[in-house]
């Protein structure tokens, strides 16, 4: 017989492995609040698709070239509901592969003053310039991932918990041989 065929299972391992993921996911599912908080873009532009479309004029922009992406911020007006409404808002957009500047110059010139643009607004005057978060919202994103992954460890630890008792329970007691 090997080593691992005599060796018991330790009930105490069991325990700290369910624990260690239980808090594993605890963790994941406690910092997913956290990047939800910081992620109102990105929870503007998922409602922004149950809002009114509407279309605005671009009154002023400061857009600038980072290289693999573009800010900064447009100003715009619209009619909503027969209410003038004018806004500024932070917009953002990253490329790869070909001529980035080019794809800059495309972008940029769809928030040219006096252009037309697209405009969601709700019923409560927010606006939006796309259903896309167009704040810096990969918070949103990362929220969702750790919520998944905490979700996934904590239930991971509590399956292993109901596997580690049944194997616990069906542990046959020592033989103690007498003299």
């Amino acid at each position: 017989m090997t080593d691992q065929e005599t060796k018991s299972p330790n009930k105490y391992d069991a325990i700290r492995t369910r624990r260690g993921a239980c808090a594993i996911g605890i963790v994941f599912a406690v910092s997913s609040l956290l990047f939800f908080s910081m992620a109102k873009g990105f929870l503007k532009g998922v409602e922004s698709y149950f809002w009114t479309q509407a279309e605005g004029t671009v009154i002023s922009n400061d857009l600038r070239y980072r290289g693999n992406s573009g800010d900064g911020t447009v100003t715009y007006t619209v009619v909503a509901a027969g209410r003038e409404i004018t806004r500024t808002e932070v917009v953002f957009e990253r490329w790869s592969g070909g001529n980035k500047k080019e794809k800059y110059d495309d972008w940029s010139s769809a928030y040219a003053v006096g252009k037309p643009v697209r405009i969601f607004y709700a019923s409560d005057d927010r606006t939006s310039l796309g259903h896309w978060p167009t704040e810096y919202s990969w918070n949103g994103f990362t929220g969702l991932l750790a919520l998944f992954a905490g979700i996934f460890f904590f239930l991971r630890g509590l399956k292993q918990r109901k596997a580690n008792m049944e194997t616990v329970t069906n542990l046959n007691p020592p033989q103690i041989k007498s003299s």
